[in-house]
């Protein structure tokens, strides 16, 4: 099935290799998101926008990708793995700050995130590719913060709580970084490695 979404298309702006957000385009961000929740778009959903031929699968990266390019205009590679890639390659990969104890430094991460960053989670379920180094499984866009000063991320997730969805779906959800998200089983079911935030970025040009 088709939906209408509204073209929010404004354009790229670049300075030297780095990926320059503009003010609308950062408000455009939540915009399309707040749009796809509205459709209830489950996690890996075929979807098809009115201004594409071919239906798109709406998982972590898939939504990535589908929400860059109508928002920014930039082509992301399909997959988590190859997005953490993209900005690697260009320099603009950081590693989130830690504590003594391990864990992220939210206030240090707070002041480092920029609107329109990628996010990127290792371990994050069972069936990533054993050939990824690291295990990049999981994918979303950070939107800044609210007006309580809670850090947002937007994109899809196979579960958890958004603004409109209950139980996983596209929107625009709290992000924590210290949370897990998932995690690598073993053959009985158990967790045998928990999931990790480890980077954060844009690609460039």
């Amino acid at each position: 099935m088709k939906w209408f979404l509204p073209l929010l298309l404004v354009g790229n702006l670049f300075q030297q290799d780095k990926l320059v957000i503009s003010r609308e385009q950062k408000t455009n961000l939540r915009k399309i998101l707040r749009i796809l929740a509205s459709y209830d778009i489950k996690y890996g959903q075929f979807w098809t926008p009115l201004d594409e031929s071919k239906p798109i699968k709406m998982d972590c990266s898939g939504t990535t990708q589908y929400i860059y390019k109508t928002v920014l205009g930039i082509s992301l590679p399909r997959t988590s793995y190859d997005q953490y890639l993209a900005v690697k390659n260009s320099g603009n990969l950081q590693e989130p700050p830690k504590t003594i104890d391990g864990k992220i430094d939210i206030d240090k991460l707070r002041a480092m995130l920029k609107t329109g960053d990628l996010l990127f989670w290792i371990n994050t379920h069972s069936d990533i590719p054993k050939d990824r180094n690291p295990p990049v499984g999981h994918v979303m866009i950070y939107l800044g913060r609210d007006k309580l000063g809670v850090m947002k991320a937007g994109g899809a997730n196979t579960f958890g709580r958004g603004e409109k969805v209950l139980k996983g779906g596209v929107d625009i959800f709290t992000f924590d970084p210290n949370q897990k998200i998932g995690c690598v089983k073993d053959n009985t079911g158990r967790c045998k490695l928990e999931s990790e935030f480890i980077g954060f970025g844009r690609p460039g040009r």
